[in-house]
């Protein structure tokens, strides 16, 4: 198990500015609540178990709020070293592309996404938001399984069944499993979308 502040050294030494912002305080606080969020959705454990709770600036870990409050809204520079030895190829994995999912957006964008997500909105301030809470909420992003390769076919009996959804879910699941996937394209003509 990862400390929250592995996490946010991993983003800091592979931050891109280049496509993006440096990554600030408030940019990382957001960065590691999606990781941990991603993480509980897909592998079903957290990345690490610091709390994270509800702040007026979205979710934030105090742990993580104490070790860069000092920079403000300055970029934080990387750290000179990573032990690598810390990551497996698993959070590796995640990690990357938790930051090309997000990691170009700006800290305020990040921020104003949080507001409008059921973990920051139902949990009340200064309260923990829970992992449960957390999960359930990432699980509901039907982006994740296409952004994080094959479906995780457990997780997906737990959605609400809706029969055109599964129909095509089920579909879905079979073209990719068998290697025939669609051209965009024509899936646009078969939904009459333009």
């Amino acid at each position: 198990m990862l400390r929250v502040e592995d996490v946010a050294r991993y983003f800091l030494v592979n931050q891109d500015t280049e496509h993006g912002e440096p990554i600030s305080h408030l940019k990382i606080q957001k960065l590691c609540y999606y990781a941990q969020g991603i993480a509980l959705a897909l592998l079903e454990k957290p990345l690490f178990f610091d709390d994270i709770e509800h702040w007026k600036h979205g979710p934030v870990v105090p742990t993580l709020y104490r070790t860069y409050r000092s920079y403000g809204d300055d970029p934080i520079p990387p750290p000179e070293d990573l032990d690598t030895r810390l990551y497996d190829q698993e959070t590796v994995g995640l990690l990357d592309r938790v930051y090309q999912l997000y990691g170009q957006e700006t800290a305020w964008e990040l921020r104003n996404k949080t507001h409008q997500e059921a973990p920051w909105i139902n949990t009340p301030d200064g309260c923990p938001i829970t992992h449960q809470e957390i999960r359930i909420y990432f699980q509901s992003l039907p982006f994740l399984f296409e952004d994080f390769g094959e479906p995780d076919l457990e997780a997906l009996k737990r959605f609400p069944e809706n029969p055109q959804v599964m129909k095509d879910l089920k579909r879905g699941i079979e073209a990719f499993n068998s290697g025939q996937m669609v051209e965009w394209d024509d899936v646009k003509k078969e939904l009459g979308i333009q």
